[in-house]
């Protein structure tokens, strides 16, 4: 799957990678998995509902999340990375 990254995603991701480098490391092999195996039970990929209604989002840690926007069944764009409270 061809991976794209939104301006707000960038910015979030150089957010988190100066607060918590590991959980950056961590991201890009999780997204790197997500680009291979979209749906792989690792990553804890779900439909998002209200606010965020037809929208994605899948799982880096344990209270990480990455927002995606499904363009087609080849074209993912990343929105926003960060903790459940900053996401959503």
């Amino acid at each position: 799957m061809k991976i794209e990254l939104s301006s707000r995603f960038r910015k979030s991701y150089k957010k988190l990678a100066t607060k918590r480098p590991e959980i950056a490391v961590i991201a890009l092999e999780k997204i790197l998995l997500f680009s291979q195996q979209y749906n792989n039970p690792i990553l804890k990929f779900h439909k998002l509902h209200g606010e965020y209604e037809g929208l994605y989002s899948f799982s880096i840690e344990y209270d990480i999340r990455i927002i995606v926007d499904l363009i087609d069944a080849d074209t993912a764009i990343l929105l926003l990375i960060g903790t459940h409270d900053e996401v959503y």
